[in-house]
């Protein structure tokens, strides 16, 4: 798979689980590492009646702009939601419970995607 704009991986997985309280899972660590803060070049993925598109993957990278610091916030936090990822309609992609869910702030709702972050890379088109 081809990435576009990705930042080198400054950070440290053991301070980063830490702070958030939870580990990565390891696809997840293997995008961080290989790919912080990009996008894949083949982006768009469908749900339901649904079609979005990957914006980029949130930064890992303490300092920056649009870190993992600044998105995981109470709101999301509170639902057990780990943030990794923003789509072009404005959705957020976590991870709960190992799942990929697509959350939509806006209608304050969430939506299974997929089983892993190794299976929305793969149906990604």
């Amino acid at each position: 798979m081809d990435w576009a704009c990705y930042i080198p991986f400054e950070g440290d997985f053991d301070e980063i689980e830490s702070f958030l309280g939870l580990s990565l899972p390891d696809d997840l660590k293997d995008v961080i590492k290989n790919y912080n803060k990009g996008c894949p070049l083949k982006s768009q993925f469908s749900y339901g009646d649904e079609t979005d598109e990957i914006e980029r993957f949130i930064s890992f990278n303490r300092d920056g702009e649009s870190n993992i610091y600044d998105y995981f916030v109470d709101d999301l936090q509170e639902r057990k939601l780990l943030p990794f990822a923003t789509t072009e309609n404005d959705n957020i992609l976590c991870l709960k419970n190992s799942k990929v869910i697509v959350y939509n702030a806006e209608r304050d709702e969430e939506t299974e995607l997929c089983a892993s972050v190794g299976e929305l890379l793969q149906m990604l088109n």
